[in-house]
């Protein structure tokens, strides 16, 4: 049904929050500034009614003096 939301989207929602906000606490942890960050995720059942939500895209902007490779998104696995 179009423009209702289940309780599937609203978990991969907060999935996606949750995971935001960790990779914006990474980056104040190593001191750097972020100036636009940009998460994406789906999330599916399995056939055993399991929720799997993959998150499949991550933008982050930093300032030019800042070097990329100080930021490691899949570091923030660890700390969900």
């Amino acid at each position: 049904m179009a423009g209702v939301w289940s309780p599937e989207d609203l978990l991969v929602a907060a999935v996606t929050s949750c995971y935001t906000v960790t990779l914006v606490a990474l980056a104040e942890r190593r001191e750097l500034p972020l100036h636009t960050l940009h998460v994406s995720a789906t999330g599916h059942l399995t056939a055993r009614f399991f929720l799997v939500v993959d998150v499949v895209a991550v933008a982050a902007t930093l300032a030019p003096a800042v070097r990329a490779s100080r930021i490691l998104p899949a570091e923030a696995l660890r700390y969900q």
